[in-house]
Order: structure tokens, then sequence, then C-alpha cells
């Protein structure tokens, strides 16, 4: 568990430094929370998405958004508890800091490979969707 929460607090790390390093402002603590979230959004429509191309019954989309509304107020609320709540995030990144170059161009890979692999997979969710015959 612990591993997971280090890696959740990496993604938080990273995503935190590249919106540090295009501008610095108060906001800066908040875009990674919001990037988090909409990640976190787009793999539960995809996987409702999913769930609509196998199984033609959809979840979350269906019941006029109010599952899906209820769901990112509960994201936002986790996630700022979790980040910004208690400053959590400074505890790690402090360790994060100390990261060899090398160490610290893996991770960044990796990030940028999840955020890409998340985007991605909602799109070709859609695009299989729109595939079916209904």
């Amino acid at each position: 568990m612990e591993m997971i929460k280090k890696i959740y607090f990496y993604l938080y790390y990273k995503i935190y430094r590249f919106g540090k390093s295009l501008s610095d402002d108060a906001l800066n603590s908040w875009k990674p929370l919001i990037v988090i979230c909409l990640l976190q959004l787009f793999v539960i429509i995809s996987i409702d998405l999913w769930l609509i191309i196998l199984f033609r019954k959809s979840y979350f989309l269906e019941q006029a958004n109010i599952i899906l509304w209820v769901i990112c107020v509960g994201l936002a609320v986790i996630n700022y508890y979790i980040f910004l709540g208690q400053d959590n995030w400074k505890f790690y990144s402090k360790e994060f800091i100390k990261y060899s170059r090398k160490r610290n161009f893996i991770g960044s890979l990796l990030v940028i490979g999840v955020i890409t692999g998340i985007v991605f997979l909602l799109l070709f969710s859609f695009y299989k969707l729109s595939q079916i015959k209904h």
C-alpha cells in the first residue's frame, strides 16, 4: 500500500513541477489536483464505455450523469484531503527532489506514459463505441 501511495504522490509531484515550470502562480498546488481528478474521471468513463461495448449496459453515464457528478465530487474531496488537506505531498516532495537525474528521467517517462495511456484509452473507448451498431 505504501508503494501505491508513493506512486500517487510522485504523479502529483511531477505534474506540479511541470505546471510550475510553465507558470509560477498561486494555483500551482491546485493544477496537479485538477489533472489527477480529470485522469481519474477519464478512467471511470473509459470503464463505463467498455461496459456499454461489452454488455450494452451503462452504470455511470446513463442515470442523467448524477452518479458521475457524485463520483467527481467524491474524487475531488478525497484528492484534496490526500494532497492539499495536510500538505502531505510536500513531505514526499523533499524525497523526490533527492532522486538522481536518471531516476528522475525514468519517472518522468513513466508519468508521461501513464497520462498518455489514460487519454489513449479514453479515445480508443469512444472509437470502439462508435463502431457498435445500435
